[in-house]
């Protein structure tokens, strides 16, 4: 039996007019509001920003991302905590190649664990107090040595290595999503 998690979710772009039922069918099979009501045009039309609130499957709100998707439009799905599942934030800006998902606190807070990021903090001191002579006690350390060793190849990219590295370590927030406008033209 699937376990429902609390969910907000909120979808912003065009939307052709031709189109809202069947994004409103996708929201009302993924999302149950607290009141059991189904959503309706008149909460997509009284809200700039088309947000809800309620529990989905696992979190995930499947077909309402996959629509999104499909179509062009932005999304941010932020689910809570239950049982073994984490807290997290899902997102699309229309071009990413695909959803971007990230850990939270129960606030939405995005979290990193010490253990991923300590090593490139310990990195950088070394670095700053003993430049690149720092480099080589670092290549035992699981977390930072493919870094270090494209460090020592390229010297001169050190800086370049390090965002490269640390932005696939710290998560990419959410970003904010325009007002969902119904295009009655299509």
């Amino acid at each position: 039996m699937p376990e429902y998690i609390y969910v907000s979710l909120e979808v912003g772009g065009k939307l052709p007019v031709s189109i809202v039922p069947e994004f409103l069918d996708c929201v009302n099979k993924d999302i149950i509001p607290d009141d059991n009501k189904l959503y309706t045009l008149d909460d997509l039309i009284k809200n700039e920003l088309f947000k809800v609130y309620g529990q989905a499957e696992y979190g995930m709100c499947t077909q309402t991302k996959d629509f999104c998707i499909k179509h062009g439009l932005y999304y941010v799905c932020r689910a809570g905590s239950s049982g073994e599942y984490d807290a997290d934030t899902t997102f699309y800006v229309p071009g990413m190649e695909e959803e971007s998902t990230y850990k939270t606190d129960q606030n939405g807070e995005a979290t990193v664990r010490l253990d991923q990021v300590k090593p490139f903090f310990d990195l950088m001191i070394a670095l700053a107090e003993q430049d690149i002579k720092a480099l080589p006690k670092f290549l035992n350390n699981r977390v930072v040595a493919d870094l270090v060793k494209d460090c020592l190849d390229s010297p001169a990219d050190i800086i370049k290595h390090l965002k490269e590295r640390l932005s696939e370590v710290l998560p990419q927030e959410a970003p904010d999503i325009p007002p969902l406008i119904i295009d009655e033209t299509k």
